[in-house]
């Protein structure tokens, strides 16, 4: 995608799970696995989902 000047970037891929609350974000990476879940930060379990 190219980017032209005062253009704003498109919003960052994180945006599906920008509403979900922490818990929420527990709950789905349990369902699919994802290890070390509950120890990580809002943050990283979006980036974590992401790449599932």
């Amino acid at each position: 995608m190219a980017v032209y000047p005062g253009i704003p970037a498109p919003p960052p891929p994180r945006a599906p799970y920008a509403g979900w609350t922490r818990a929420d974000l527990v709950a789905l990476a349990q369902d699919l696995g994802i290890e070390g879940r509950s120890m990580m930060t809002r943050e990283e379990l979006i980036s974590a989902l992401l790449r599932e």
